[in-house]
C-alpha cells in the first residue's frame, strides 16, 4: 500500500520553486564548467616566470602545464575527468558552484524523502535508534522477531475477522489470498530507497570534496600550489623562515576575486542565480 503525505499550499509552491531553482543552478554550472575554456596563456607577456619546456610557451605566475590538454592552462586547479576539461582561471567558479549545488541537491533530496524512505524501508517495525542506524536496527528487529516466534509457537492464534486491503475491508478468506505488488509498486518501492541512499552517500563525498575546495579559496590558492606552497613551507622552515602566500588576501577578499564580486556585482543575482560574469583579473597577475 502506498501512503499519501498531504501538504499545504504554501510548502507545495516551496518545494516547487526551491527544487527548481537547485535544478537550474546545477545544470548550469555544470554545462559552463565543462564548456568554458580554463584560459590560456597569451604569446606576449610582460611577466614570465619561465618557459614551458613541453609546449614551449610564456609561462606566466600560477600557471601549469595540463599533460591531458596538452597545453599549459591559467591558474589551473586540476583536469576534471567528470567535466572533461582543466578547471582554470575562467571556469573554475563554475566548477565550485556545480559542487557546491550538487551537494545542496543531495542534502535537499535526502531530507525531503526521509519519511518516505523510513516509510518504504522499514515499514512499522520498532526502531530503537534512528534510522540512520541501519544495523542496530536490523539486529534489534532479527532478535525481537526471534523472541515473538518462540512465544507465539505453541500459543492459540486470534482469529482475524478482516484485513484492510487498499481501502477495502476483505473477510479472512479473501484475506488468505496473497495480495501481490504490482510491477509499478515495485518498481517506485525500490526507486524510493535507492534515491535516498545514493544521495546521502553522494552528499557525504561532496561535501567532503567542496570543504577542500573552499579551504584552498579562503586561502588563495588553488589544488596544484596547495602542494607546491607545503614544499616550500617545509623547506624555509628549515631556515627558520616563513613562507607567505603572496596571493593570499585575506578570506573575505579571497572570496570575492574568486566569484567576481565587486562594486557592480551582487552576491544574490550573480551567485544565487546563474551568471556569466567573468572572474576580476586576467589571469596573468
Amino acid at each position: 500500500p502506498h501512503i499519501l503525505y498531504v501538504t499545504d499550499i504554501f510548502w507545495s509552491g516551496f518545494h516547487l520553486f526551491f527544487s527548481h531553482w537547485l535544478l537550474a543552478n546545477i545544470v548550469f554550472n555544470y554545462f559552463m564548467a565543462a564548456f568554458t575554456k580554463p584560459g590560456n596563456p597569451p604569446q606576449n607577456v610582460q611577466e614570465v616566470v619561465s618557459i614551458c619546456k613541453k609546449c614551449i610557451s610564456p609561462k606566466p605566475p600560477r600557471t601549469h602545464h595540463c599533460t591531458v590538454c596538452g597545453t599549459c592552462i591559467l591558474k589551473m586547479d586540476h583536469h576534471c575527468p567528470w567535466l572533461n576539461n582543466c578547471v582554470g582561471f575562467y571556469n573554475h567558479r563554475y566548477f565550485f558552484q556545480f559542487v557546491f549545488y550538487m551537494w545542496f541537491g543531495t542534502v535537499y533530496a535526502s531530507v525531503a524523502g526521509y519519511d518516505v524512505f523510513k516509510q518504504h524501508f522499514f515499514g512499522n517495525k520498532e526502531l530503537i535508534v534512528p534510522s540512520f542506524f541501519l544495523p542496530i536496527n536490523i539486529a534489534h528487529h532479527i532478535w525481537t522477531s526471534n523472541s515473538e516466534y518462540q512465544t507465539t509457537a505453541n500459543a492459540t492464534v486470534p482469529v482475524s475477522f478482516g484485513v484492510t486491503v487498499n481501502n477495502k475491508i476483505l473477510p479472512t478468506s479473501e484475506a488468505d489470498y496473497e495480495v501481490k505488488a504490482t510491477l509499478e509498486d515495485q518498481f517506485l518501492h525500490n526507486a524510493i530507497i535507492l534515491q535516498f541512499l545514493l544521495c546521502t552517500g553522494v552528499a557525504v563525498a561532496l561535501g567532503l570534496l567542496a570543504i577542500w575546495h573552499a579551504r584552498l579559496i579562503s586561502r588563495g590558492q588553488t589544488s596544484i600550489e596547495q602542494h607546491i606552497n607545503n614544499k616550500e613551507r617545509a623547506r624555509l622552515k628549515k631556515k627558520n623562515r616563513v613562507f607567505k602566500n603572496p596571493y593570499d588576501f585575506g578570506v573575505i577578499k579571497n572570496w570575492k576575486l574568486f566569484l567576481g564580486i565587486d562594486k557592480n556585482r551582487s552576491f544574490i543575482r550573480h551567485i544565487l542565480f546563474p551568471s556569466t560574469h567573468d572572474p576580476n583579473g586576467n589571469g596573468i597577475t
